[in-house]
């Protein structure tokens, strides 16, 4: 009864994930903890890459995603693309961030906890995208909503409306704005495979869009504005204006480099993970040292700090 005890109470996982089983926890908290050097120093890396993303990344992506969201008559067009697709790497950096951060101050003392991430962005479909995302949520959601409604057993039309009202299901669990949002997952998840072309980076390109597109539900209020904000890419969209106006929505052109020059380090990081995981591990303890410190640093140079940002904020500690 102690040990559940402090698994429900563990602090690093309770607000933001993975959403880990009893039995996984306990076998690495009570029974295999150990903490080495090798712990504290990639686990303390990895919380630093994790306040990196947040901080400088997720940090920068909000003020341009919160200024044209907060007048959706204004930004259109242009500025509603702008937003679902710096929405969609604000939400990554912020979310996966937060989990780098856990995941590794629970490195640190000794307890490995699911990873609840694998590159998203660079799925080429749909379904691929929800296998990588959250993947502990998507594991509990097929294991005690997907499979006890019959899973892919009862024919295909029962496998698609099983997938439907999976998402559902994960909708309604965000909130009751995100049912719509749901639904169209759930029916691109069940198409599967079925619009890949023969072009891996294509397919890449355009399940990405298409995210960010479904991510405009947690760009704006309501599903109504939503709705109208993706009209409008279509109907009002004039790039010459987004262009002209983007000094205007609270980053300056040196803020611009930072995000954009943070956004291609983090897609180089997801792309090449597991070499540049070998590569830190094969290095000697001064090395290490190095890297924390110059991931320390960055941290608080490119760090978003001050008046009108909450550092403490995570998004996905909402829902």
């Amino acid at each position: 009864m102690l040990r559940y005890g402090l698994f429900v109470t563990y602090l690093p996982h309770i607000f933001l994930g993975p959403i880990e089983r009893y039995d996984t926890f306990r076998r690495s908290a009570f029974e295999n903890r150990r903490i080495t050097w090798d712990g504290i120093s990639s686990g303390g890396a990895r919380a630093l890459w994790g306040l990196f993303k947040k901080l400088a990344i997720a940090a920068r992506a909000g003020v341009i995603v919160s200024a044209i969201s907060a007048d959706p008559e204004q930004f259109r067009g242009a500025y509603a693309l702008a937003a679902m697709l710096l929405y969609s790497v604000q939400l990554y950096a912020d979310f996966s961030g937060g989990i780098d951060i856990v995941l590794g101050v629970s490195r640190m003392l000794g307890i490995g906890l699911s990873e609840n991430f694998n590159a998203p962005y660079f799925s080429q479909t749909v379904q691929e995208f929800w296998r990588r995302w959250h993947i502990t949520l998507g594991s509990w959601l097929r294991e005690y909503v997907y499979f006890p409604l019959g899973g892919s057993r009862k024919g295909k039309a029962r496998k698609l409306l099983n997938c439907v009202v999976t998402f559902l299901v994960s909708g309604l669990w965000h909130g009751v704005h995100y049912l719509l949002w749901g639904l169209m997952n759930g029916l691109f998840v069940a198409l599967g495979d079925r619009c890949k072309t023969r072009f891996r980076w294509l397919n890449q390109l355009c399940t990405f869009l298409l995210i960010s597109v479904l991510w405009s539900f947690f760009v704006w209020p309501d599903t109504l504005t939503a709705m109208n904000m993706i009209g409008s890419v279509f109907t009002e969209f004039h790039w010459s204006a987004f262009l002209s106006g983007a000094a205007s929505l609270g980053l300056n052109v040196g803020e611009w480099a930072v995000l954009a020059v943070s956004v291609l380090l983090l897609w180089v990081y997801d792309a090449f993970r597991e070499p540049i995981s070998r590569r830190f591990h094969a290095l000697c303890p001064a090395g290490r040292v190095a890297v924390i410190g110059a991931a320390a640093l960055a941290v608080l140079i490119f760090g978003m700090y001050g008046i009108g940002f909450n550092a403490e904020e995570f998004i996905y500690s909402r829902f």
